[in-house]
Order: structure tokens, then C-alpha cells, then sequence
């Protein structure tokens, strides 16, 4: 791969994920949202840039369950619907072996968290932080390594902020 595309790549990423750490401080599902789907739209640039088809598939994925999740239409059934979907085209599309199965497993956490309804935030933080940890791997092996170091930043930044006595008023 060309050095340029990577580093084209990792500002794409850079962007992203600065989004995502956005997301990570909001008290509201809501505001989470919000930012994460913009968020996914910018660093699904990065990942068609370095050929992580799986990861952009899940992207995908992820945008279309948030975008239901804002129109009010989340529920476990729902959340059953993404989970086959996202197993389903993250198997069809995985272009990184066993790595490529990471993005999967982060959409899986990341639809179980975000759909069901009685979810609490902190539940949500905690499942998105553990999530964020399997993009990690995923965009180091991508060369995204903006990427991997934000999710890091971003998976403690969940973790920390699920913590937070102020965000309990929020649930």
C-alpha cells in the first residue's frame, strides 16, 4: 500500500475518531448517537482508504442501527435483526482472517448495548468502551494507527465517563 494513501487514511481517521471521543463525553444516549454516526461516516473513508472491507460493512452496519436507534425504533428484536446482519456481511466481507472478525464482534456489543431499551447508559459506555478495544486490534493490523491509538483514548474515555456520578441522572 502506498505511504500516502496510509497517511490520507490516518487523517481521515484522526477526524473520526476525535468524533467518537466526542460521543464518549455526551450525558444522553441521544448526543452519543449523534456524534457517532458522524463519526462513522468520516472513518468509514479511512477504512475503504486501507481495504478494511469488514470494518466499512460494519460501519455501514452501525450507521443504519443508529439512525434507527434516534428514530426511536430499538428493541431487543431489533437488536436480534443487527446481530445477524452484522455476523452475516462481517463473515462475507472479511478481507483479515481472524482479525477480520473483530469489527463483528464490536457490532455485536455495540447492537446488544445501544438497542435494548432498558440498557442503562452506564451499560451503554461500558459495552462501547469494550467495543472500542476490539477496533483497536482491527485498525492496527489495517495500518490506521491514529486509529488504534484513539481507540484506546476513546475505550478509557467510556470507561471513565460510565463512572461519573453526574451521567447516573442521565439513564
Amino acid at each position: 500500500m502506498e505511504t500516502y494513501t496510509i497517511i490520507i487514511a490516518n487523517v481521515f481517521s484522526l477526524v473520526g475518531q476525535l468524533f467518537m471521543l466526542f460521543a464518549s463525553t455526551r450525558k444522553t444516549r441521544r448526543d452519543i448517537l449523534i456524534y457517532r454516526c458522524i463519526a462513522i461516516c468520516i472513518v468509514a473513508v479511512s477504512g475503504l482508504l486501507l481495504k478494511g472491507y469488514t470494518g466499512v460493512v460494519m460501519d455501514g452496519v452501525e450507521l443504519a442501527r443508529n439512525l434507527l436507534a434516534l428514530g426511536g425504533i430499538n428493541s431487543n428484536v431489533t437488536s436480534f435483526i443487527f446481530i445477524g446482519i452484522s455476523i452475516f456481511l462481517g463473515l462475507l466481507f472479511n478481507n483479515r482472517g481472524i482479525f477480520g472478525v473483530l469489527p463483528i464482534i464490536a457490532n455485536i456489543i455495540q447492537s446488544t448495548v445501544i438497542l435494548s431499551p432498558k440498557m442503562s447508559l452506564k451499560a451503554v459506555k461500558m459495552g462501547l468502551g469494550t467495543a472500542a478495544l476490539c477496533w483497536c486490534v482491527f485498525n492496527f493490523i489495517c495500518s490506521d494507527y491514529i486509529g488504534s491509538a484513539f481507540t484506546i483514548v476513546n475505550a478509557t474515555s467510556y470507561f471513565i465517563n460510565a463512572f461519573r456520578k453526574d451521567d447516573s441522572k442521565n439513564e
